[in-house]
């Protein structure tokens, strides 16, 4: 089979197949571009807070789906940090993995008993901790092409959005949310509703189904680069584009909301957390713009109103505060009262690390390592936001930091020494 990458792109959206049948139909489509000798593997990960999931494609041959489970089956968060924490779209065991994690190199040659000298691993992230990864093991040590790593980038963005779309969605009706506008393959909007009504809304959406009718031609798809890049997996930060067949085989392009869902009673806009999302994934700007349909521009103005409402200073800041394994990802989301509200769980902090604070300061620090915003902690505290400003500078000058992150970072790592 020849290597078409928007045929998988386009078999991704589809939501008339099952689940099964949707795997295998990836599996079949993205085998040549990750062949090595020895036949691909596909699954989908899914995670919870109690429990990780992987579901096979049911054509995936046994011994491969084997050696996965079993790659899967150590305790070390790290490996399940690598692979889908960080957002990785392409990389290979021996080059990306073994120099982080060591102790992975003897269980992969056990494993795979020798025969198998490395491994490609390629992956489309949700943006919300699920993924659609598929594993091609090799005899010989794989090298990887800067041109695949960023097809890989775009392709990886359609299949996050499309399992994410899955999991909203296994039918669509025209007449009900998420659907938001009908197009005809034109680009002219039929139908509209909610934000999809509004001019600028279909302006965007008339471009952007024409733009994927153009990429999905004959000649466009063999301009394999050129059409990857124009066929952003949203629209407008918020739109999939689905192909529907009416019952007379009229054919329409559907508008369905599809955006990252991240509710944060920090202060921070949906669209605000997505970027951060996307940003503690080690996701570049350009590579947040297009997974989201954002122009670059709004994702840096959005990183930059994060940074602000939680006092830190840089992007590098904002990507270890929403790392995986950051201070974002110990707090936990509950609803009381009609108020959400953020509970974490963090190691008691040594007496001796707070020594010099005032009992006033020491209310603050809890909060501030909590990831509330300054003006959350004065809204809480009845105080004023220059107040709860003094006082998080007075406790960062005592402890000997500059910002929350070494704040979190310093504190923590005393409770280990």
């Amino acid at each position: 089979m020849s290597q078409d990458w928007i045929a998988i792109i386009e078999s991704a959206y589809r939501l008339e197949n099952d689940d099964d049948l949707w795997l295998d139909r990836l599996l079949e489509q993205a085998g040549p571009l990750i062949d090595h000798g020895i036949p691909p593997v596909a699954w989908v990960y899914r995670h919870s807070r109690s429990r990780r999931d992987l579901v096979f494609a049911r054509s995936a041959v046994s011994e491969g789906r084997r050696w996965v489970k079993l790659a899967h089956a150590g305790r070390d968060p790290r490996l399940h940090e690598l692979l889908y924490g960080e957002g990785r779209c392409l990389g290979t065991i021996v080059r990306d993995m073994f120099p982080r994690l060591p102790d992975e190199e003897p269980k992969f040659r056990t494993v795979t008993a020798g025969a198998a000298e490395d491994l490609l691993l390629a992956a489309g992230h949700t943006g919300t901790g699920d993924a659609v990864a598929f594993a091609a093991y090799s005899k010989t040590e794989i090298s990887v092409t800067r041109q695949h790593h960023k097809r890989w980038r775009w392709l990886g963005a359609h299949l996050g959005a499309a399992l994410r779309l899955r999991a909203a969605c296994r039918s669509l009706s025209l007449d009900e949310f998420p659907v938001e506008a009908i197009c005809d393959p034109d680009g002219r909007v039929q139908d509209a509703r909610n934000v999809g009504r509004d001019r600028n809304a279909r302006e965007r959406l008339a471009h952007a189904v024409r733009v994927m009718d153009r990429t999905r031609c004959a000649s466009r798809r063999l301009q394999t680069d050129e059409a990857l890049a124009a066929w952003e997996a949203l629209v407008a930060g918020r739109w999939s584009l689905v192909e529907h067949l009416d019952s007379d085989d009229r054919r329409f392009i559907i508008a369905v909301r599809n955006d990252p869902h991240h509710p944060d009673p920090r202060g921070l806009t949906q669209r605000e957390r997505q970027v951060a999302e996307y940003v503690g994934m080690g996701r570049s700007s350009g590579e947040i713009g297009y997974t989201l349909g954002l122009a670059p521009s709004s994702v840096t103005d959005c990183s930059l109103r994060a940074q602000r409402k939680l006092g830190l200073s840089s992007w590098t800041e904002l990507a270890t505060f929403f790392a995986r394994n950051g201070p974002r990802a110990r707090l936990a989301e509950c609803s009381l009262s009609g108020n959400q509200l953020l509970f974490g769980s963090y190691p008691r902090i040594p007496e001796h690390a707070l020594r010099g604070l005032t009992e006033a300061e020491r209310d603050v620090l809890a909060a501030l390592l909590a990831g509330s915003t300054n003006a959350d902690i004065a809204r809480r505290r009845r105080s004023s936001e220059r107040t709860v400003a003094n006082q998080a500078q007075s406790i960062y000058r005592k402890v000997g930091v500059r910002s929350r992150n070494e704040l979190a970072a310093k504190l923590h790592g005393a409770h280990g020494r």
